[in-house]
């Protein structure tokens, strides 16, 4: 009889109980399972992602080095042409100021020679020369051609202040072989008139030859030391003083 009391109790309290430890337990396992599984899933998402990134990675150093090597590539191959083309600038470059050095010098040998002839045939009574002077006229004539020839065939070669004053030079050359001042027509000249004409043909030899000849000659000097620094300076030359046309 009280066994049976005892289960019919236990049977009730197990009614009672069972529910609430289900209600209590199932929760609890429940979240745990979550837990776990949201834990699990979390590692493989990290793991996912690391591989992920270290794929990233591995392929940001591949394309890093592809890019570094074109570049390196590209970066030769600008340095090659850029040789080549400074290579081509210089030798044009240099070429144009071995041309120009030798057009200029060879301009001023011309324009050297005339002022000479030029200072012979004003001096001509004191200065030894074999020949006569209508021969020496004539060798200045022909002299002067020739830097009038030169000077219009290289003329590429020479910039604006040097064309000006070339040209003023030979205006006033021709005054003195070709125009009514010209040495031939003094000679011809009555003696009463070679005093004033002698003077009149020093001053176009010292206002408007030898200053401008003097110029020139510096400005020569200045271009072939800049173009080329191994040129010092122009060779003198063999030129009778400007002096010797000042008679006193």
């Amino acid at each position: 009889m009280n066994l049976l009391q005892d289960l019919d109790f236990w049977l009730k309290v197990a009614e009672i109980a069972v529910p609430g430890l289900i209600t209590l337990i199932v929760p609890f396992v429940t979240y745990r399972w979550i837990t776990r599984k949201m834990d699990e899933y979390q590692a493989r998402l990290s793991k996912e992602m690391a591989d992920r990134q270290a794929d990233l990675n591995k392929g940001l150093e591949e394309y890093s080095r592809d890019i570094s090597r074109e570049l390196e590539i590209h970066k030769f191959k600008l340095q090659s042409v850029f040789q080549t083309k400074f290579y081509q600038y210089q030798t044009r470059s240099s070429w144009l100021h071995q041309k120009r050095a030798e057009a200029i010098e060879k301009l001023f040998e011309h324009l050297a020679r005339v002022q000479n002839d030029l200072q012979i045939l004003d001096n001509w009574e004191v200065v030894s020369r074999s020949g006569t002077k209508e021969e020496f006229y004539a060798k200045t004539r022909d002299d002067f051609m020739n830097l009038i020839n030169f000077s219009e065939e290289k003329r590429i070669y020479f910039d604006r202040e040097v064309g000006n004053k070339v040209r003023a030079i030979i205006s006033a050359i021709e005054n003195l072989l070709i125009g009514p001042m010209s040495f031939k027509n003094l000679s011809n000249s009555i003696p009463e008139d070679n005093g004033w004409q002698n003077n009149k043909v020093r001053k176009i030899l010292d206002e408007g030859i030898h200053p401008l000849m003097t110029q020139l000659e510096k400005m020569f000097k200045d271009i072939l030391s800049a173009e080329t620094p191994f040129r010092n300076s122009l060779p003198e030359g063999s030129t009778i003083s400007h002096n010797m046309s000042k008679k006193s």
